[in-house]
């Protein structure tokens, strides 16, 4: 149940307000400390020593406080259990935010003289910070609502277009239906490539080596069912595409539920990335102003096509842009080449829009962008960079592991990156992760 400070006095109401595990305090100083935590070796006939970092030292705070007023001796011994229970507890401090945190040391005291009034001394050392995850699940959230959006403004303006467009003639309404079918069928054939293939062996139980990083929870033919299930998904919502009446509305729904049906096959986003980018290919047309007004069954269904074509491709873009949010990279090179790709993707999405007078489509691809790059910048910040590694000679994957990050477990980590034909034969030039 929520607690509220008992009445201060004039004095305590100066104060701020901390809570620890919903138990409420004044707080009026605080302190804290952090570091490196760094080994020191020191060798006999050498000159110096060899300071060796072994990471970042954990966040520690000294918080002091008080409960003034008559159910401080309540409140005191509601904190006490709160710093006895086991475990980390939430710690919301007026300045530091909002934090999960142990507490290691609580310690009371009664003035001297005085009664209704407690002085506190607590320490606290980090379990996880909050605040980060809570603004990162925001970000998602809100990429998620962009990426949405992004797909029913283009499904909206690709109708309002079409129409009139589709009033010439049955024609041009089979032309556009063509190049969807097309599409579904680029979709389609993707689903049956080795690469989609291979996705359902990382669900599998057991240890599958490089097929997989850890071991799943599907039997062999419950992975075959379920990849032979989506395909089968794939292909029907393919043929309806190709069935469906010609209407603008009843091409872009066909075209929505083939989307949604894409990242069904593997949790995982590098699987998803790999089947959504190629739909995401911009035509070089649109870059520019296209025509929505056709004096010709023939003009009409050439401009129809075009547009087809540019709808298709912004409507895979908000779930390109959702793969990416879930989408790890493994080194702030890799985020940082991303970054640059996505960023030159989103440009001309936003320049054909533009262009097209299609302002709120622009305004869309414009806050998606913004909101998929801020989360790729925030996953390069915590990610170590590549860099080359040189020896003179070729030295086994334990060996350079352990000189490298004094982790041998790390080895095949060098392999992977090294492509090294034998563990005992590293290359002596490669990259590697720098930390």
């Amino acid at each position: 149940m929520p607690f509220s400070l008992s009445p201060l006095s004039a004095i305590a109401g100066e104060f701020l307000q901390c809570t620890f595990r919903g138990v409420p305090f004044a707080v009026y100083g605080s302190s804290g400390t952090t570091g490196r935590r760094v080994a020191t070796h020191d060798y006999p006939t050498h000159n110096g020593v060899w300071s060796e970092d072994l990471g970042r030292e954990g966040r520690r705070w000294k918080i002091r406080g008080l409960l003034v007023g008559p159910l401080c001796y309540s409140q005191r011994d509601l904190l006490t259990m709160a710093v006895e229970h086991k475990g980390p507890g939430l710690l919301i401090h007026p300045s530091l935010g909002i934090l999960k945190a142990v507490c290691t040391s609580y310690e009371f005291a009664e003035r001297d003289g005085y009664t209704n009034v407690i002085d506190l001394n607590l320490s606290f050392v980090e379990h996880k910070e909050l605040l980060s995850n809570l603004i990162t699940a925001g970000l998602h959230a809100a990429l998620g609502v962009a990426s949405m959006a992004t797909g029913v403004l283009s499904a909206a303006g690709y109708i309002n277009i079409s129409s009139s467009l589709f009033a010439h003639g049955a024609v041009v309404a089979q032309s556009a239906r063509a190049v969807m079918s097309d599409w579904a069928g680029t979709i389609v054939t993707q689903a049956n490539s080795p690469t989609s293939t291979a996705q359902p062996a990382s669900q599998i139980m057991g240890n599958n080596g490089r097929y997989s990083g850890s071991a799943g929870s599907l039997s062999v033919d419950d992975a075959l069912s379920a990849l032979s299930q989506w395909r089968q998904s794939l292909k029907t919502s393919a043929y309806a595409l190709a069935t469906t009446p010609p209407t603008p509305e009843s091409l872009t729904q066909s075209v929505q539920n083939i989307l949604s049906l894409v990242p069904q096959n593997s949790s995982d986003p590098s699987a998803q990335l790999t089947l959504l980018k190629p739909l995401c290919v911009l035509p070089q047309e649109a870059l520019n102003p296209i025509e929505t007004k056709a004096q010709t069954i023939t003009h009409a269904s050439s401009l129809a096509a075009l547009w087809t074509r540019f709808y298709l491709s912004c409507a895979a873009l908000g779930p390109l842009a959702v793969a990416l949010s879930d989408w790890q990279p493994a080194t702030a090179t890799e985020a940082r080449a991303m970054i640059a790709t996505m960023a030159t993707l989103y440009d001309d999405f936003q320049m054909a829009a533009g262009n097209n007078n299609l302002d709120d489509l622009y305004q869309s691809i414009s806050d998606l962008a913004a909101k998929s790059l801020q989360d790729l910048s925030q996953k390069s910040t915590a990610l170590p960079d590549l860099v080359p590694i040189t020896r003179n000679r070729p030295l086994p994957s334990l060996t350079l592991a352990q000189q490298l990050y004094g982790d041998g477990s790390r080895s095949s980590e060098l392999m992977s990156r090294s492509e090294a034909i034998h563990p005992a034969f590293m290359p002596s030039h490669f990259e590697a992760e720098s930390s």
